[in-house]
C-alpha cells in the first residue's frame, strides 16, 4: 500500500479526518509520498511543514517555510491551513502550547521576531499590537501560542483566539 501514491494520499486524508491530532501518523504519510516520486501539491508542502513543527522538527519546518515563501512569492497559489493544524499543541496534553520567546533586534515596525525556545530557538514573528504591557523591547522575555499561517508560525499572546 506504500508503494501506491493514491492509496498513501488517500490513508492521508482518511488519518485526518479519524484521528486529527495523530500528528506521528499525519507526518509519516506524507513524508511517504515527499520521499516517492510523487510532487507534493502546495497545499500537501504547507501541511508537511506544520506537522514537521507538530513533531519538534523545527529546523527541518523552517527551511520548508522558507522554500514555500519563495513558491508564493513566484505565483498565486491557494493553500489554507487546516483547523487541526492551526495551533502548535502540546502531545501530552492535547492543548495548545505555551511557549517562551525572548525579543530580538530588529523589525519593520509592525512586526518584530522573537527567538522561541520550544521551536529550538527559531525566529519566528509577531505583532506587536497585539500583546500589552511595557514597551517591547530587544530581550524582553514574554510568553505566547504559537499559530500557523501559509507563511510560517506566528508568535501571539495567550489570550489569543
Amino acid at each position: 500500500m506504500r508503494s501506491n501514491a493514491q492509496a498513501v494520499r488517500l490513508r492521508y486524508i482518511l488519518a485526518c479526518i479519524d484521528h486529527p491530532r495523530d500528528f506521528a501518523l499525519q507526518l509519516e504519510l506524507l513524508e511517504t509520498l515527499d520521499g516517492s516520486r510523487t510532487i507534493l501539491t502546495p497545499q500537501l508542502d504547507l501541511e508537511l511543514a506544520i506537522l514537521m513543527h507538530q513533531r519538534n522538527r523545527h529546523h527541518e519546518a523552517s527551511r520548508r517555510f522558507q522554500r514555500l515563501r519563495h513558491l508564493w512569492a513566484r505565483g498565486e497559489h491557494y493553500v489554507e491551513v487546516p483547523d487541526r493544524l492551526r495551533w502548535l499543541y502540546d502531545e501530552s496534553t492535547g492543548r495548545r502550547r505555551q511557549v517562551r520567546a525572548r525579543i530580538a533586534s530588529g523589525g519593520d515596525g509592525a512586526r518584530l521576531h522573537a527567538t522561541v525556545h520550544e521551536l529550538q530557538n527559531n525566529r519566528v514573528p509577531f505583532r506587536i499590537a497585539e500583546f500589552d504591557g511595557p514597551k517591547l523591547r530587544p530581550g524582553t522575555n514574554m510568553s505566547g501560542l504559537i499559530s500557523f499561517g501559509h507563511n510560517g508560525p506566528l508568535l501571539r499572546p495567550l489570550t489569543a483566539g
